[in-house]
């Protein structure tokens, strides 16, 4: 079994940074999920579209995917419960 994460934040909130730079931003608000053995599997970056409008982009959201495999269901538990958690701390893509 494993929990996956997906984190991001809105190109908007840093419009003056590169790509690289919001990423390093990104990384550093999964630091405590990595640092309790979470690993980055993927990266990503996805359109926010007009809901009026799907061709008109307004902002781009970057994604970082965290992961981490557990077999003890109990463990499992702890580990659903601590990223529901870090999931507060996250924002959503609409």
């Amino acid at each position: 079994m494993e929990v996956r994460l997906i984190m991001g934040l809105r190109r908007g909130q840093f419009p003056n940074e590169s790509d690289e730079q919001v990423f390093a931003r990104l990384r550093q608000l999964a630091s405590l999920a990595m640092g309790n053995g979470f690993a980055e599997t993927q990266t990503g970056m996805a359109p926010v579209t007009d809901p009026a409008d799907a061709k008109r982009t307004l902002d781009t959201f970057f994604e970082l995917t965290l992961m981490k495999a557990e077999g003890d269901k109990t463990a499992m538990l702890d580990l659903v419960r601590f990223a529901l958690g870090v999931a507060k701390t996250a924002e959503s893509r609409h």
